[in-house]
């Protein structure tokens, strides 16, 4: 059962042993409510693949990829590593934007992975990703 949006957010993160010192909701959110402690961000959307992203993610990081690190998923939530630095500006927050980021992804762990490889890119374009040296 996929939690409904106004689900408590703090549930999350004590479900998961998480601490929600500075709870609080984020400034910005494309397409999923976003709550921010000082250690982890909670992502809730009914809508959004938390399993594929969390996947992806874990791909990247094997791949040496500066990513956050998913913690826990669900239906309708994940629950990420919180990294330093700043958030993205609404503006930057676009479906392009967040297709091409998981497309590149997608394409570095089919590399890694050639069974799962798929055709083409979704969004038309890449997104730059830096990864550790």
């Amino acid at each position: 059962m996929v939690p409904p949006m106004n689900t408590e957010p703090a549930a999350h993160f004590t479900r998961h042993g998480l601490s929600v010192s500075g709870l609080r909701r984020a400034d910005t959110g494309f397409s999923n409510e976003v709550w921010l402690t000082d250690a982890s961000v909670l992502r809730l959307g009914a809508g959004t693949d938390h399993a594929r992203e969390a996947a992806l993610a874990l791909g990247a990081l094997a791949a040496g990829v500066r990513t956050a690190r998913p913690l826990f998923w669900g239906p309708g939530y994940s629950l990420w590593e919180r990294l330093p630095g700043g958030m993205l500006t609404p503006s930057q927050l676009t479906p392009v934007f967040w297709n091409a980021v998981l497309d590149d992804l997608e394409r570095l762990q089919a590399t890694r992975h050639p069974k799962s490889r798929r055709p083409g890119p979704r969004s038309g374009g890449w997104a730059i990703l830096k990864c550790r040296k």
